[in-house]
């Protein structure tokens, strides 16, 4: 499967007012969008991010992306 996303916005707070994002803080946001991708992506999909994956910089972003499913 191949998969397109963006914006996924991970420690940022304020976009989940921007957005309408149904969270209470970016904590429980980050936990439920890492739940949610490894769920749907496997090992043998490919995923394209289009955009922000986080505004925290690329320490963050390693963060995530060694929780996302391999």
């Amino acid at each position: 499967m191949i998969f397109f996303t963006a914006d996924l916005h991970f420690y940022h707070d304020k976009v989940i007012q921007f957005a309408s994002r149904s969270f209470c803080d970016a904590d429980t946001m980050n936990k439920a969008l890492i739940e949610n991708w490894n769920k749907k992506v496997s090992a043998r999909d490919e995923v394209y991010i289009l955009g922000d994956v986080t505004m925290k910089g690329p320490e963050y972003a390693t963060e995530v992306f060694v929780s996302l499913s391999d």
